[in-house]
């Protein structure tokens, strides 16, 4: 499939992970909803091994315990973000990912229930995906990608909006995929393959039920806007608008003081939630502003702008 192009990183990470010795860790990061765990279940179940998946939280003595019941599997952990804020569970990690065979790893402090081995000889590998790389403990995480095959999806909006067409299956998905890409650039909303498979299932509810589609669509997308999109948008819509107008209108809604206001600013703009044309007190947006583009051009001998 064409689509698949744009996931390689992870059907040749899974390949190399599951295949070569070398290697006993995979790390897959990009944002939610853009395909990464279909993409890493598929490719194991092209691989042929044998692999289990964990979900949530879990305590270390417990995922000890885990490790232990499947030492000889390939693991991956999903939705697990939280294990990674504990630097005890990272020096865990870097032992069972080691560049070894066969890793020994001491239960230690990890797990006094019965039964569980003084020392796990782990010879499975573990494939981690995230969202987003931890934050705390950055540094001794680094060490276990160094460890790692380490794939990046990073997708342009142009890339996100080429594979959403490719999902569509037919004409009426098709038609609710131009309204929801049209209606997400018109007020900043950043659409996912999860929440366009959300929407198709609103689609044909309203279908069958006769009720107005893009109605329900509106409603929903504008719900789930970050609170910087929905406070720009409910006062400049989707127009320009000079900052510090935007300041007083924070002023008078959120009964924030002036530096509060600027600050909250500050923060979204850094964060992308909403946009500047970067200059002091300048205008602000949802979308992203255009940079003019300097055409050179060529007189007497000497190249000039336009």
């Amino acid at each position: 499939m064409e689509i698949d192009k744009y996931y390689n990183g992870i059907l040749n990470g899974v390949q190399l992970l599951a295949k070569e010795d070398s290697f006993n860790s995979l790390v897959v990061k990009s944002k939610c909803g853009l395909g990464k765990s279909y993409y890493v279940d598929k490719a194991l179940e092209t691989c042929g091994k044998e692999f289990v998946i964990f979900k949530g939280a879990i305590s270390e003595a417990k995922f000890f315990e885990f490790i232990n019941e499947n030492k000889d599997k390939i693991i991956v952990m999903r939705d697990c973000g939280n294990l990674l804020r504990k630097l005890t569970f990272i020096d865990f990690l870097k032992s069972a990912t080691d560049l070894t065979p066969i890793r020994k790893i001491s239960r230690s402090n990890y797990s006094t229930h019965e039964g569980v081995p003084e020392l796990i000889e782990f010879t499975g590998k573990i494939i981690w995906e995230l969202n987003e790389l931890p934050t705390k403990n950055k540094e001794d995480f680094e060490a276990v990608i160094d460890r790692s095959i380490y794939v990046e999806l990073n997708f342009s909006k142009d890339d996100i909006k080429d594979i959403l067409y490719q999902i569509c299956q037919n004409p009426e998905e098709k038609e609710l995929t131009d309204y929801i890409i049209e209606l997400g650039n018109k007020i900043g909303f950043d659409l996912n393959f999860r929440i366009q498979k959300k929407y198709i299932g609103i689609y044909n509810f309203c279908k069958v039920e006769e009720h107005d589609w893009k109605e329900y669509i509106n409603n929903l997308m504008f719900s789930e806007l970050p609170e910087s999109k929905k406070l720009l948008y409910r006062f400049a819509g989707n127009n320009q608008t000079r900052r510090i107008e935007f300041v007083k209108y924070l002023m008078r809604i959120k009964d924030y003081s002036y530096c509060t206001a600027e600050r909250r600013i500050k923060n979204w703009l850094y964060l992308e939630e909403i946009y500047s044309n970067k200059l002091k007190q300048g205008q602000l947006s949802l979308n992203p502003f255009e940079v003019p583009k300097i055409e050179l051009v060529k007189e007497n001998d000497k190249t000039v702008k336009a």
